[in-house]
């Protein structure tokens, strides 16, 4: 098993560093890479089982597109081969055409899927947020100034059941393509979510996957998801 992080020094906000952890728990013996912003990444020129990369602040989105634009037929055919990905939090921003602020253009994006995204300088968008997938309820947090538009053609993630989705009258949210899952939920999401991590595992290994401390983990997922059931919509804080 070879697991790869894209940039983990600046990728792994708002708990992402949670996922990385229970996937070195899960794969003790894996190979796993970090991968240094501007290096050139393992999957490019190497097999590679599972592609990593999460959260991050505005400007590293910038760097982060200028680097991978280089390699953006390699992240496209690896999705195409149903290679693992999983994309966390607003990592997903820089998949699609373009990133505007302030109604201003800010710059093109990776261009791999047909959304664009507008990001918020001063309104950040706050929820407890559960998606209804092909793995069951998902739950997460979502705290972002982005808002993804011209989502009708992405293949989503899920349908949203509280919370708010691409946009805030968008009923579905991330993209589910082949084994390449993006999605805007943070927590950290493998953590809070044991069942979809022990299936999605299993279905880019084609192998059991043992999860150490998984009924603790379920418990604590049903704890969350009573939480869950009694939160509100959303909260918009300025």
């Amino acid at each position: 098993m070879i697991i790869e992080w894209l940039n983990p020094e600046g990728t792994m906000l708002f708990g992402d560093r949670g996922n990385w952890m229970l996937l070195q728990r899960i794969f003790p013996e894996a190979t796993l890479i970090e991968t240094p912003l501007h290096s050139i990444p393992a999957f490019t020129h190497q097999h590679v089982d599972l592609l990593c990369m999460g959260s991050m602040n505005e400007r590293m989105q910038t760097q982060m597109i200028q680097w991978l634009r280089t390699y953006q037929q390699d992240l496209k055919s690896r999705i195409q081969n149903d290679l693992g990905c999983l994309f966390f939090g607003n990592s997903q921003d820089i998949l699609g055409l373009r990133i505007t602020r302030k109604n201003q253009f800010v710059q093109e994006a990776l261009g791999l899927y047909p959304f664009s995204v507008t990001q918020e300088a001063i309104k950040r968008y706050n929820a407890l947020v559960g998606i209804q997938t092909k793995y069951g309820l998902i739950l997460g947090h979502k705290s972002t100034f982005s808002l993804l538009h011209d989502t009708q053609e992405l293949p989503s993630f899920g349908k949203v059941v509280q919370g708010f989705g691409h946009n805030i009258d968008d009923p579905l949210d991330g993209i589910h393509d082949h084994h390449m899952i993006a999605t805007s939920l943070m927590g950290p999401m493998l953590v809070l979510n044991p069942h979809f991590t022990k299936h999605y595992l299993k279905e880019i290994t084609q192998q059991e996957i043992i999860i150490p401390y998984y009924e603790d983990l379920e418990l604590a997922y049903e704890a969350k998801k009573k939480e869950f059931e009694l939160s509100s919509h959303f909260v918009y804080e300025k």
